[in-house]
């Protein structure tokens, strides 16, 4: 069987989850070497580099070469971890209540704070509906105030159909909802995510529900139980949740089926749309669970349920860390269709425990089904996604990765296939996942969209050794060159950086001066400071990178990272605009990650 290896070519965005790892205590000040401020130099400030589109490639040694299924990793984290807060599916919006959304115009749907949704949550868990469309067409849910360049859920005219999404809230607390042609939209929401929320366990994906092996339709309206905890790899006590793919076939009539925990009343939500000539639908699901660790599944019309498996939340696990939406990979763009039944390796999530993605099929050549699993293991008799000949459609999943951070994925029949990742599932190895960190990476994030110029003392920005801009009086902008000869231009006030003049601003937050370490630009930085391995790199360490390999310099570029696969840096970001942004970490260019001392 043919394996496709795919490098990832990712879309830089912008996007900025707010609060996603809060402040508590700070670290130690580093050792102090007894020089005044006045006396400290500023140093070099560091040329712009150009960087190309992020892109995540196979990182150091050889494949794990293991046949069976592995065992789900798991880290310690500390109480600063984001997880999962489940809740029994609650509708936040439905516009056939008031009009169709138009083409283009983003719709705010709240989140933060509504229907018992804490005030603190960076994400929430949705069910995305479209219905009535005028057009073929997507729709694209993201953080508010962020760009958008992936679909969450693809749709033909007059079609009903829903996908799952987890979504980064914007600064307002809010999900936006972007159309590209005039359609309804209905929002249902299952969980969020904040500090000290369930952690995730991904499992390799098992059937747990076949109604069609005994070749009896469920009822309508009649709820079908499903034992979740005490089998399948899921500890019988504190599973709070569960992520799993639900199905619907052969059903009797146009309809919707939802799941939810058993014991309460149906809620007024879907998770699963379908008409009456579709063989089968599916979508994921992240559903609470009873007291007896049980979920129900309701059908609206006659039809046959499969249920399978892919992972569960508790009191230990992974945290679940939101990205910016980031497509891994997208055929149409030159790579030529997927083979039937041929493996395409997904280098997704380097470093982490599993990745949430959203999966598209296009103009596949017959009906099928898509299978996702992580590479190494047995390839397991699941369906992630169906299909009809020639449909366009997506799907969400919570998919556990190989000790690479690669997921598999296999067609039944030869079909375009795109990928977009939206959150990482955990680090692996020893980082510190602390409160020194999420400091440093937290302000840093406020900075996003500040303008780049190395330029001293404007690079250090909104710190004790920056400067705000400064105009001559009645001038609404103005530009300066700076050491690079580059022209840079912004607001009286604003506060500016480069890369190493953010990472000095960033860390002073947690009480560290690296300008007192001699560290306040990216050579000294280089060494200077202590390394760490890339396995136990954690929130708030500086990658550093180099991407001009025509120099002698060792290095030319430094971000402060996030997770395995994100970081803010001061530099190129979407569109070649020179910013701090949120972006992806290019591995193949990183020479080293280092910790200030006392952090």
């Amino acid at each position: 069987m043919a394996h496709r290896h795919r490098r990832i070519g990712a879309l830089l965005l912008s996007a900025t989850i707010v609060g996603s790892l809060p402040s508590m205590a700070f670290g130690a000040p580093a050792e102090d070497n007894g020089a005044t401020d006045a006396e400290i130099d500023l140093g070099v400030p560091d040329a712009e580099v150009v960087i190309p589109d992020g892109t995540v490639t196979e990182y150091g040694g050889a494949r794990t070469s293991a046949t069976t299924s592995p065992k789900p990793r798991t880290t310690t984290v500390s109480s600063s971890a984001t997880g999962l807060y489940g809740m029994s599916p609650k509708r936040l919006v439905d516009t056939r209540e008031t009009t169709l959304l138009a083409r283009g115009e983003p719709l705010t749907v709240p989140v933060r704070g509504t229907v018992g949704v804490s005030n603190s949550a960076v994400a929430a868990v949705i069910n995305l509906t479209v219905t009535g469309a005028q057009a073929d067409g997507f729709v694209s849910a993201s953080p508010c105030g962020a760009a958008y360049g992936t679909s969450t859920l693809n749709f033909r005219k007059g079609q009903t159909i829903a996908n799952l999404a987890l979504v980064g809230l914007g600064a307002n607390g809010g999900v936006c909802v972007t159309a590209s042609v005039e359609t309804h939209v209905i929002v249902d929401i299952s969980g969020f995510v904040a500090t000290g929320g369930q952690l995730y366990t991904p499992l390799t994906p098992a059937r747990i529900l076949d109604t069609r092996s005994s070749g009896t339709l469920v009822a309508a309206g009649v709820a079908t139980a499903i034992q979740i905890t005490g089998a399948n790899g899921v500890p019988a006590t504190g599973v709070q949740a569960a992520s799993i793919n639900l199905t619907v076939a052969a059903p009797s009539g146009d309809g919707y089926a939802v799941a939810f925990p058993c014991g309460g009343d149906t809620p007024l939500a879907s998770n699963v749309n379908f008409a009456k000539s579709q063989s089968a639908a599916a979508n994921g699901v992240v559903v609470s669970l009873s007291s007896s660790g049980t979920v129900c599944v309701v059908s609206s019309v006659k039809a046959h349920v499969i249920v399978d498996l892919t992972g569960w939340f508790g009191s230990t696990g992974t945290e679940v860390q939101p990205a910016a939406p980031t497509r891994l990979l997208d055929t149409r763009e030159g790579d030529g269709r997927v083979e039937a039944n041929e493996i395409t390796r997904i280098i997704a999530a380097p470093g982490a425990l599993g990745t949430v993605i959203n999966v598209t099929v296009a103009e596949p050549a017959a009906a099928g089904y898509l299978t996702i699993w992580p590479c190494e293991a047995t390839k397991p008799d699941t369906s992630a996604l169906n299909f009809a000949a020639g449909q366009t459609i997506a799907n969400a999943a919570l998919a556990p990765v190989n000790t690479s951070g690669d997921v598999c994925i296999a067609s039944s029949t030869r079909t375009h296939l795109i990928v977009d990742r939206t959150a990482v599932l955990g680090m692996a190895g020893t980082g510190r996942l602390d409160s020194t960190g999420s400091v440093v990476t937290d302000w840093a994030l406020t900075q996003v969209g500040a303008t780049y110029a190395a330029m001293n003392p404007y690079r250090f920005g909104d710190s004790k050794y920056g400067k705000a801009w400064d105009c001559a009086p009645g001038e609404t902008s103005c530009s300066k060159v700076d050491t690079q000869g580059k022209t840079r231009t912004t607001t009286p006030g604003a506060y500016v950086y480069d890369c190493s003049g953010l990472v000095v601003a960033a860390w002073l937050r947690a009480g560290i001066d690296l300008a007192k370490l001699g560290a306040t630009w990216t050579q000294p930085m280089l060494t200077k400071l202590p390394q760490v391995t890339r396995e136990t790199a954690a929130v708030g360490d500086l990658v550093m990178f180099d991407f001009d390999l025509t120099d002698t310099d060792p290095v030319d570029h430094v971000g402060l990272y996030i997770s395995p696969t994100e970081m803010v840096h001061a530099g190129t970001c979407s569109g070649g605009v020179s910013a701090v942004c949120r972006t992806t970490i290019n591995w193949k260019n990183v020479v080293a990650v280092v910790r200030p001392p006392g952090a």
